[in-house]
């Protein structure tokens, strides 16, 4: 894990904080399973020091395949608390678009989410929760 300028660089995303949003710009195409997503919300945690914040999830330069437990572990349901106010998630591939509100269903977030095509439009509408 290297550290600097409030950025996180980790095997499967990037991620940084301005203040007030929590940037997370997913990167290849390994699995993400649940040691990696502990490693992300270890990132977020380290950058935000705990404060709430609204998160942009950036998938667009990744092919990355999240599991069915690492993806309850970063809905907010599992065993601790994300700082979460919102959270967009940017998806350029439809695959990712369609399965997107089967998980909103299946792992029901403890914050307001939704997907964009855009990041502009994630942005604007994270606006809204800060």
């Amino acid at each position: 894990m290297q550290t600097a300028n409030q950025k996180i660089v980790l095997d499967t995303a990037e991620i940084s904080y301005d203040g007030s949003i929590v940037y997370i710009n997913l990167v290849g195409s390994a699995d993400l399973d649940c040691e990696e997503a502990d490693k992300h919300l270890e990132s977020v945690f380290s950058l935000t020091q705990g404060r709430r914040a609204a998160v942009l999830v950036d998938t667009t330069k990744s092919y990355n395949n999240v599991t069915p437990e690492a993806r309850k572990k970063l809905s907010g349901n599992y065993d601790r608390e994300i700082p979460k106010i919102a959270e967009a998630v940017v998806i350029k591939q439809l695959h990712h678009r369609l399965i997107f509100p089967f998980y909103q269903r299946l792992n029901k977030p403890d914050n307001p989410a939704k997907a964009f095509k855009k990041r502009e439009d994630a942005l604007a509408w994270l606006q809204g929760f800060l």
